[in-house]
């Protein structure tokens, strides 16, 4: 998994992002302050959805990779940050 093809990076970003999206704006959890809050979701997401796809794992497979694990690891990994490092309030 260390040596991945574009098009399995760019489902590994689609899941990062459609994470960052489900949780910025459905529950309302963030990682930050506007848009900069939003990228930084969707980096964590994308790394949350590689660590989990690198174990082997069940369900659809899309390039090699498992899209269910790498969707639940991206929620995971926002969710564990938002949590430790929250955001300021104004």
């Amino acid at each position: 998994m260390v040596n991945l093809n574009f098009l399995a990076s760019f489902i590994l970003f689609i899941c990062g992002v459609f994470s960052a999206l489900l949780l910025d704006f459905g529950f309302k959890i963030k990682v930050g302050p506007g848009i900069k809050g939003f990228v930084a979701a969707s980096v964590i997401g994308w790394f949350g959805a590689w660590l989990s796809a690198t174990i082997e794992g069940w369900g659809p497979k899309l390039e090699r990779l498992p899209v269910v694990p790498a969707l639940f690891g991206a929620l995971s990994l926002i969710l564990v940050v938002s949590l430790l490092f929250p955001p300021k309030k104004n």
